[in-house]
């Protein structure tokens, strides 16, 4: 098969859609060698072409000539390029797919639909814009990912009545972590070297309003003092909200900040950790969730979003706003070595459908049903 793909993720962000494209395409070229895969992007960056080098039989295509000059425009029309009516199919990675595409069958991702369920938390015009892009995507594409059955759901939900044959073009493939995840030599006794805590819960993930960080500095008001928070991610206005808190509250000593760029430095911070946390009040799909589950530690998140299905009988549940649920569940797996255990031993079970090999594989047949359909 010749496939195409939307790469503009793919060479300009650094985490999250970019991740998710780098991994897929990483992937697919593993398994499925003889597959021709052809990247679209509207430019070339250091990030991407790194990630290029690493595949085989991957081609790349950038706006040339007149059309350098109006990226947006060449990529919002690519489905008129001779070069894109040749493939078998084309799938946009990321919400989207461009104008034109008649003639060969097209997938999309979908990755959430944050913006329509709390439109609240963004701008209006980001929300007009996502909302039309979303709309036009779902309505011309021959088939959907979805990346969890929550998604699927809210998705069909929201679009039923505009689009309605939407529920029978949508089809749940899980997304997978990156490869360091999967590897056999996860250093599990890192916390020297990355001096971290004896005990503590993690957090990983943008600090923002969404996704709760303040609910679980707030329980260390509640909990033991040897029990520490290590926090891995970024943020802006909610951030200078939670370390607001934190210097308040006098919890700079156990409320620890690290920063790294370095993949395998993550999957030792996970695996050193006793439980990794994850209040937030929406998730498409949760990955540090099951980034946590691969590097052997549990979980406590809200059982209201997609998270839960990742997780599965690999973690405890409570409310996203209510505290003293929280701090009871982080309190039973602190302090109860039985319940941990337990959790731990149930990873293997949960994680088995997130695997690189599974997860491509119903990708690729899927490819070959809508391409034969």
């Amino acid at each position: 098969m010749q496939i195409g793909y939307d790469a503009k993720r793919f060479f300009q962000n650094k985490t999250g859609l970019g991740n998710y494209s780098r991994t897929l395409l990483s992937n697919l070229v593993q398994y499925f060698p003889l597959n021709e895969y052809h990247l679209f992007a509207p430019k070339s960056t250091e990030l991407g072409l790194a990630a290029v080098k690493k595949l085989n039989n991957v081609q790349t295509h950038f706006p040339t000539g007149l059309l350098a000059s109006f990226p947006a425009l060449w990529r919002r029309n690519l489905g008129k390029n001779p070069v894109v009516q040749q493939l078998d199919l084309y799938h946009g990675l990321s919400h989207e797919i461009p104008n034109g595409l008649k003639k060969i069958p097209s997938v999309v991702t979908v990755h959430d639909v944050i913006n329509l369920k709390f439109p609240q938390l963004y701008p209006f015009i980001d929300n007009l814009i996502y909302k039309k892009k979303l709309h036009h995507a779902c309505k011309n594409a021959t088939g959907i990912v979805c990346i969890s059955h929550k998604t699927q759901q809210d998705l069909i939900e929201i679009f039923h009545d505009k689009i309605p044959d939407i529920a029978s073009k949508c089809k749940v493939i899980y997304q997978s972590a990156g490869s360091e995840f999967y590897a056999k030599n996860i250093d599990y006794l890192a916390k020297k070297n990355l001096e971290l805590p004896d005990h503590f819960m993690l957090y990983v993930g943008t600090i923002n309003e969404r996704k709760r960080l303040l609910l679980l500095v707030e329980t260390l008001l509640h909990l033991p003092k040897e029990i520490h928070l290590v926090v891995l991610g970024t943020g802006k206005e909610y951030a200078e909200k939670v370390l607001s808190f934190i210097h308040k509250n006098d919890l700079s000593g156990r409320v620890h900040f690290i920063k790294s760029d370095n993949k395998f430095d993550l999957t030792q911070v996970y695996s050193a950790a006793r439980v990794t946390l994850n209040p937030s009040i929406y998730e498409g799909f949760g990955l540090p969730v099951l980034e946590s589950l691969l590097c052997g530690t549990p979980v406590i998140t809200t059982a209201d979003s997609a998270m839960a299905e990742i997780a599965g009988t690999s973690g405890l549940y409570a409310p996203s706003d209510n505290l003293d649920e929280f701090t009871n569940a982080i309190s039973r797996i602190f302090h109860d070595d039985h319940l941990h255990q337990n959790l731990v031993n149930l990873i293997a079970e949960n994680v088995s459908k997130f695997q690189p090999e599974h997860t491509s594989s119903i990708l690729n047949n899927y490819y070959k049903l809508l391409i034969n359909d």
